[in-house]
C-alpha cells in the first residue's frame, strides 16, 4: 500500500485491514493518524456532536489511534507525484519486483 498524509480515516482503514497480511507492506509517508469512527448527534438547539465511537484494530487486535507509520519510509516527492519518476512507487514497484524473484 502506499501511505501519506492524505491517507486519512476511510483510507486508514484500508491500511489497518491489511496489516499483519503476508506479502503486504506500506510504502511512503505516515498517514493523517486519525484511525478512527465518528458518530455525529444533534442535539437540541440544533448544533451537531461528533463522538468517536470506533478505533480501527487489525487482525491480531493491535489498535491504531494515531499515524500510522510505512514498512518502508520513503519520502514523497509531489512534483513527481504519480509519474514514472515517483520515488514511493518506485520502491514498492522493487519491493514486488524481489517478491515475484523469490517465488
Amino acid at each position: 500500500m502506499l501511505t501519506a498524509p492524505l491517507t486519512a480515516q476511510a483510507g486508514e482503514a484500508l491500511v489497518v485491514a491489511f496489516a499483519g497480511r503476508e506479502r503486504a507492506r506500506r510504502f511512503g509517508e505516515g498517514t493523517r493518524g486519525v484511525p478512527i469512527g465518528n458518530t455525529t448527534v444533534a442535539l437540541a438547539d440544533g448544533a451537531l456532536l461528533v463522538l468517536t465511537v470506533t478505533v480501527y484494530a487489525d487482525r491480531d487486535g493491535t489498535r491504531y489511534d494515531q499515524v500510522i507509520r510505512p514498512d518502508e519510509a520513503v519520502a514523497i516527492d509531489w512534483t513527481r507525484f504519480g509519474t514514472a519518476e515517483d520515488p514511493v512507487i518506485a520502491a514498492a514497484s522493487r519491493w514486488l519486483a524481489a517478491t515475484a524473484d523469490a517465488k
